[in-house]
């Protein structure tokens, strides 16, 4: 639901994380066990974790692209399909 719904509550000029708690209570999920303390004291280290990793490789964005370790600037299926084909020819390599 939260992905179906991110349009919503996910807008980067606008987020509403609030909007979480009412899709909890139309799935019938108690509030309090998913409450911001609760969620931060169990998962926040993966998230900082991931936000080191991401720094640590020059991700400023997302989505951020990699090919063969290297940032793929221009995002497409286009642009993605032709740094794999060149990732995959021998001269590349």
């Amino acid at each position: 639901m939260f992905f179906e719904k991110q349009p919503e509550w996910a807008d980067h000029h606008n987020p509403r994380p609030e909007l979480l708690y009412t899709y909890l209570a139309t799935l019938g999920l108690s509030k309090e066990k998913l409450n911001e303390e609760y969620l931060l004291s169990k998962h926040k280290w993966k998230v900082d974790q991931d936000y080191a990793d991401g720094q640590s490789v020059g991700v400023r964005a997302t989505p951020t692209f990699f090919v063969n370790g290297q940032i793929l600037h221009e995002i497409g299926y286009e642009p993605l399909v032709e740094a794999i084909k060149n990732a995959l020819t021998p001269e590349a390599n």
